[in-house]
């Protein structure tokens, strides 16, 4: 855990705002009306937490599949976890650190065939098992030559990465990608990013009100703001449109990929509180909020002291995250070290 200073253009999203006086509507106090309680248990139909009243006594493929199924989910399912993991003195689990690693690295040996469904969520897959074995400490170094090929593979020549084999660059595919290579770190996986493309890129997602679209011709939220930003700061990117930007031609010479982004960040708060994907654009409600510049630079962060007695055990514990990144903090040093010493692209 974490305690970070906010001082980069995502940070925005915390600034301090008012709204207009909600209006409070049926559905709201309904929900108000259910306690924790209740919906607790509501949560698993009684019928669940058994074995199926029914059951087939053929002997098929099928049916055995169904109750090894059966056989491992009732434990979770009735919450009889007493013999399934080692818990401590405060009834937490420990991490099974190595089976944890086993199952990330087979997952990056190849999925089986059912996954194809999955294709547009390649650098996602690539991105949350690289990210988890970083964090248990293990060496990813191994991956690197796999994911240069891979990138070459999802890069386009229009800049960004896609999902898939084929698929146009979408915001969120390119940023999984770009963690996923700096994760495994080193020259070689860097390079391997065509950082003017992607900046070409992003200066056609940029729209006129500070925000991004995810992908050309595709939706405006917050996950644009959030992902381009990362890019342009882990890349060393130009804040600069690049010259094919159609917003050269309806803005001042002073507009930048940064313009007017702390502003749509603060537009996607809800009356509610919290974010949502949408700017207040396609809200009924006004925001009204104090100016706070978005020109952050720097983020600072420190192990959070707590004050009562650690209820996990030191063997589960973790790497550090970078706060905003969500990369090993050691990784975002080095990959911004890197391209801050470069000459242009």
């Amino acid at each position: 855990m974490a305690a970070a200073s906010a001082t980069a253009p995502a940070a925005a999203a915390a600034a301090a705002a008012t709204t207009s006086a909600p209006h409070v509507s049926s559905e709201d106090s309904l929900w108000e009306d259910i306690d924790n309680a209740s919906v607790s248990e509501l949560m698993i139909p009684e019928l669940f937490l058994g074995l199926p009243p029914v059951q087939d006594v053929l002997a098929t493929r099928t049916s055995e599949q169904q109750e090894e199924t059966l056989q491992a989910l009732m434990p979770y399912l009735a919450a009889d976890l007493s013999n399934k993991f080692n818990y401590n003195k405060h009834g937490i689990a420990s991490l099974e650190r190595p089976r944890l690693a086993i199952f990330l690295k087979r997952i990056l040996s190849g999925l089986p065939s059912p996954y194809y469904a999955a294709d547009a969520s390649r650098p996602w897959f690539l991105y949350w098992c690289l990210g988890a074995l970083a964090l248990l400490g293990e060496d990813v170094s191994e991956y690197r030559d796999g994911m240069v090929k891979t990138a070459r593979y999802l890069q386009n020549r229009t800049g960004g990465f896609g999902g898939g084999l084929g698929h146009l660059s979408h915001l969120a595919t390119t940023y999984a990608m770009v963690l996923s290579l700096v994760i495994v770190g080193g020259q070689e996986a860097y390079e391997v990013i065509d950082r003017k493309a992607i900046w070409e890129w992003l200066s056609l997602l940029k729209q006129e009100d500070g925000g991004f679209q995810m992908a050309q011709g595709g939706e405006v939220d917050v996950r644009g703001a959030y992902c381009a930003t990362v890019l342009i700061s882990l890349l060393g990117l130009p804040l600069d449109l690049a010259p094919i930007s159609p917003l050269k031609s309806k803005v001042d010479a002073s507009f930048n990929l940064h313009t007017k982004l702390g502003d749509y960040v603060r537009r996607c708060q809800t009356y509610e509180g919290g974010i949502s994907g949408l700017s207040s654009a396609q809200h009924s409600w006004n925001l009204y909020y104090d100016p706070v510049t978005a020109d952050y630079t720097k983020w600072e962060a420190s192990p959070y002291k707590f004050t009562g007695e650690q209820i996990f055990d030191e063997d589960s514990r973790v790497n550090t995250s970078h706060p905003v990144y969500v990369l090993p903090p050691v990784k975002v040093d080095d990959v911004i070290g890197y391209f801050s010493k470069k000459q242009g692209f």
